[in-house]
């Protein structure tokens, strides 16, 4: 099944009055389980999710947070495509 990284970001008063509303009115798993940081005054929740398709996906972000959401479908990296980038980084390593 495929993995989907769902991220929001909405000005930080905004984000926390409806990351409240939704946990107390619907119990959103979005809200309850993303992991939530701020800066500059932006408050921005991502979570990766395991969904069928990008708009099953979405339905985990409460309805009040989906105009801001972005859904990216996540693809493995293979052993091989990771062995490689980490072999790159390691030559950008030594020449630095």
């Amino acid at each position: 099944m495929p993995s989907y990284l769902i991220k929001v970001s909405q000005p930080a008063a905004v984000a926390a009055k409806r990351v409240e509303e939704s946990v107390r009115t619907i119990g959103s798993h979005f809200a309850a389980h993303a992991k939530w940081r701020q800066k500059d005054g932006v408050a921005t929740g991502t979570l990766v999710v395991e969904a069928d398709d990008r708009r099953w996906a979405l339905t985990v972000v409460p309805p009040c947070m989906r105009a801001s959401a972005h859904v990216d479908e996540l693809e493995p990296l293979g052993v091989w495509a990771a062995f490689r980038a980490l072999d790159e980084d390691l030559h950008y390593a030594i020449a630095a």
